[in-house]
Order: structure tokens, then sequence, then C-alpha cells
């Protein structure tokens, strides 16, 4: 989507390079580290969107990183035809989530063809089959902006869009539906909702970042400790 003038009157962003970044402003989408590693990098800017009045954690993070120039902080935009705007002529999509599974915000940054910096908890490298970049702390991901070239950033944004085209379409996901539907109410004998995985240790989960797993038991066994 091409900006108008008006567009980037409001958000004069538009007009250069830029980041973006649309979560709800939680400690588990790792806020804070993406802020503090863009605010050493005056050089790139970052747009984040969210929702900063919800929790002390926002309101703060908002207070301590509003005055710096190459760091645009937006409140929650509900206007399809505008959050599209802002993601579809950014440079570069960051993903912080490190909780929860495949994430539609993600997999929209995929199919607008941006590449993508994310979090690189297990589920996170599923969604983007390990062809993203990835960073689990600061250090990381100041790493990757420090050396990110734009033809390394063109391969990804081509590799996100495939791979979301190939596997997140409608057509399919709702044939997985139909599936998992139709065994509930016709198979005889329930496969398990949880794989094997699921009942080793947790540090040896956690060496191989995939301690989220150990939590999958809740579904078939809530009484039971984890």
């Amino acid at each position: 989507m091409v900006p108008t003038s008006k567009n980037i009157e409001e958000y004069p962003f538009l007009l250069g390079e830029y980041a973006v970044k649309v979560c709800r402003i939680e400690p588990e989408n790792h806020v804070h580290t993406i802020l503090k590693v863009f605010s050493e990098f005056p050089g790139r800017k970052l747009v984040m969107v969210g929702n900063w009045k919800n929790s002390q954690y926002g309101v703060e993070l908002k207070q301590q990183y509003s005055d710096f120039e190459n760091i645009h902080l937006l409140d929650p935009i509900y206007e399809q035809e505008t959050i599209d705007l802002i993601r579809g002529n950014a440079s570069l999509y960051i993903h912080g989530h490190s909780a929860g599974g495949t994430n539609p915000s993600l997999v929209e940054a995929m199919f607008l063809g941006l590449p993508v910096i994310s979090n690189g908890v297990s589920y996170n490298r599923t969604t983007t089959e390990n062809q993203a970049f990835y960073f689990s702390n600061a250090e990381e991901l100041k790493n990757i902006l420090a050396q990110l070239k734009n033809e390394d950033l063109q391969n990804c944004a081509i590799r996100m869009k495939q791979i979301a085209e190939r596997r997140y379409i409608w057509k399919k996901i709702a044939k997985k539906y139909h599936n998992l539907i139709e065994e509930t109410f016709t198979a005889k004998n329930k496969a398990k909702v949880y794989p094997v995985i699921c009942n080793l240790e947790k540090k040896i989960l956690e060496k191989y970042n995939l301690e989220h797993l150990k939590n999958i038991q809740l579904f078939n066994n809530p009484s039971e400790p984890i």
C-alpha cells in the first residue's frame, strides 16, 4: 500500500526504512529487550504498536524510550487499513514472542513478504522453518542488527513469503480442522494430544529450547504435577 500525503503527515517514518513490531506489551514478548537494543542503534528506526497503558510495565517502557528519535511507540491501532499500511511499508519485522505457538502477527508479516528477526524459541523456528534470523537475548539481537546486509534481508523476505503461501492458507488450515473434528467423532482410539518428547526431564527440554512442551501435558493430565 502506497502512503498518501495524509498518511505521511500522520506517520512521517513511512518515508524511510524501519523495523516494525506489533504486540501486547508484556514481558514475555521481550519488549524491553528490543527497545533497549534499538536505543543503541540510532541509525535504525523502530516502530512498535501496542497497549502501553495496560500495565506498569508498558507505562514505564513508554516513558523510558519515547524520547529516542529513532523509536516510535504507537498506541493500539484497530483499523486494518492503517495497521496494514504501517506493516506493509516496513523493511523488517521484529518478533519477540517467547510464549504461545504459531503467532498470527508473525504469519501476517510473513505473508507481507517481510524479513523476520525472531525470538529463537522452538515454535517460532517451526513457524518460519528455521529460515529467519533468531535471538535469545539482547547481545544476540545486537549482533544480528550490526551484521545484517540488504541481500540477507531480501533473501529472508522471499523465504518468509514462500513459507506462508505454502503452509498458512485457509484451504490447508480448514482441511486440518476438518480432519481433527472427523477423528474426534469417529476414531475409536484417540491419539494422545502431546508427543512422547514431553515426558523428557525439563532440564533436557530447556537445553534444546523446548521447555514449553512440558506444559502440553496439562491438557491431558491437569491433576498431575509438571
